[in-house]
């Protein structure tokens, strides 16, 4: 409903694992607090998210400081998705996704721009429903302040992203790539 108040965070758990000078392992498990209020239902849920596994590879790396780096990642439905009460919110998707992108930076005078592109395929959960896949486009300015008070980064830029719509069979859900 319009009135909804939606109210969400999440600390990831990461681990990496150097397997060759140029080649790194990941997972990473998202520890999520979700709460949403509106007049009729309060619906809440705390825990683990969903799973995900991958791996980062070092493309280019050049003297200035320019880089290069690609990601191929697994996404498992560990997070609570099925059996839940009216009053709980699911904290995974219920199905396997595959994420492909690629990120990097490059040297300016005053800072550095950062930049990242990733696509992310998403599969049909335990309900039948199709998720939609998204899109997701980053370019950034990124420069490193230092004084008394600590060390801070300015950064401004520009996030897009296109969120593809659910489906059960040949349906599309309303409304469904807004989230």
């Amino acid at each position: 409903p319009e009135q909804m108040v939606r109210s969400e965070a999440a600390i990831h758990a990461n681990a990496v694992y150097g397997l060759f000078r140029k080649t790194n392992l990941f997972t990473a498990l998202p520890f999520r607090w979700v709460d949403y209020y509106s007049p009729d239902l309060i619906q809440q849920k705390n825990g683990p998210g969903d799973l995900t596994l991958g791996l980062f590879q070092q493309l280019l790396q050049k003297a200035n400081g320019f880089n290069l780096n690609g990601e191929l990642a697994v996404i498992a439905p560990t997070g609570s998705h099925k059996n839940l009460a009216r009053t709980e919110v699911p904290l995974g998707d219920g199905a396997f996704a595959a994420r492909l992108g690629v990120d990097g930076k490059a040297p300016l005078k005053k800072g550095e721009f950062v930049y990242a592109a990733n696509y992310l395929y998403r599969g049909t959960n335990s309900n039948d429903i199709s998720l939609g896949d998204r899109m997701t486009i980053l370019a950034s300015f990124q420069k490193e302040l230092q004084n008394s008070y600590g060390h801070f980064v300015y950064e401004d830029g520009l996030f897009s992203g296109y969120y593809f719509k659910n489906s059960i069979g040949s349906a599309v859900i309303s409304n469904s790539n807004e989230f």
